[in-house]
């Protein structure tokens, strides 16, 4: 079984305190992956929750107050249908950026690393995974313009948001998976970011057991 993506939902929020983002989970072997995050000056935290149910987080690139800062969150089996991703801010309202993405045809168990990088001066955020045929990488960036932003190597951007005059943006998108994936984001003006990613493994393949009749046994 591959990996495949599902949906997206973004959304984004100035001096915001929560944020609540409709999103329509569908199929089997699911995981709901958000990737949230925007200019962290003082060490705010946040929760996430899907249909009420909390998700984990299992990531946060920031590595200094002040910089722009990612997190990433992981809710395996989502509940299916329309439901509200909500973001919880802890410390001081922020400009929130948020994309959050489904797969299906996901491991529900065995689960890669993430990893988070900190670019600064620089107009593109880039990183390489390990990953597999018929595995996934899920790859976001929260970027201290509003400048809008391209994907390049093997990402496809499936969000992309702008800042509306804020002076903040965020992109994401995914990557089928191979051997070795780069993934990068680009923009127009140098400044910071926040990465964060991980590679997605896809679920076991069904053991399918095959009962052969029997023998009649010879007559003595």
């Amino acid at each position: 079984m591959a990996v495949a993506f599902d949906a997206v939902s973004s959304g984004q929020a100035a001096a915001a305190s929560s944020q609540t983002i409709s999103h329509t989970c569908t199929g089997a072997n699911l995981v709901l992956y958000v990737i949230t995050g925007g200019w962290d000056g003082t060490g705010r935290s946040i929760t996430v929750t899907y249909a009420g149910v909390s998700m984990t987080q299992i990531a946060d690139s920031d590595l200094s107050l002040g910089n722009d800062r990612t997190w990433l969150f992981r809710l395996v089996a989502p509940a299916t249908g329309s439901n509200n991703v909500v973001v919880t801010i802890t410390g001081g309202n922020m400009h929130i950026r948020t994309g959050n993405l489904s797969f299906t045809g996901a491991h529900q168990s065995v689960f890669d690393t993430p990893q988070t990088t900190v670019p600064n001066n620089t107009t593109t955020a880039s990183d390489t995974f390990t990953s597999a045929v018929g595995d996934m990488v899920v790859y976001g960036a929260s970027v201290g313009n509003d400048d809008p932003h391209t994907a390049t190597d093997a990402l496809t951007e499936r969000y992309d948001l702008n800042g509306s005059g804020q002076g903040e943006g965020a992109a994401g998108g995914t990557a089928a998976g191979a051997a070795s994936v780069v993934v990068t984001i680009n923009w127009d003006v140098t400044g910071s970011a926040a990465t964060a990613g991980v590679n997605i493994n896809a679920a076991a393949a069904d053991v399918v057991f095959v009962t052969r009749p029997q023998r009649p046994m010879p007559l003595i």
